[in-house]
């Protein structure tokens, strides 16, 4: 975990399902991602067991973003990939 005065950042989770589910499959913010258009349900759904994987395996990987005021509401995600 990384926390900075305003923000948190936790390691991605399989509960995080909801932050990608909200986050892409959203026109307004897949338009600015490769290929630009919203993910599938199916999609989404095996590549957030990839994130959580990826973690394992390397020792770091995506970050689940939060407030520190409202740790509970994630604000979306972060992180580096090999």
């Amino acid at each position: 975990m990384i926390r900075t005065e305003r923000l948190l950042l936790t390691p991605v989770t399989a509960d995080d399902l909801d932050i990608y589910v909200e986050l892409l499959t959203c026109a307004e913010t897949t338009r600015y991602l490769p290929g630009g258009e919203p993910f599938s349900l199916k999609y989404i759904e095996d590549y957030v067991p990839k994130k959580v994987s990826h973690w394992a395996e390397n020792g770091f990987g995506t970050f689940i973003v939060s407030l520190v005021e409202q740790s509970e509401i994630k604000i979306g995600y972060a992180g580096v990939e090999v």
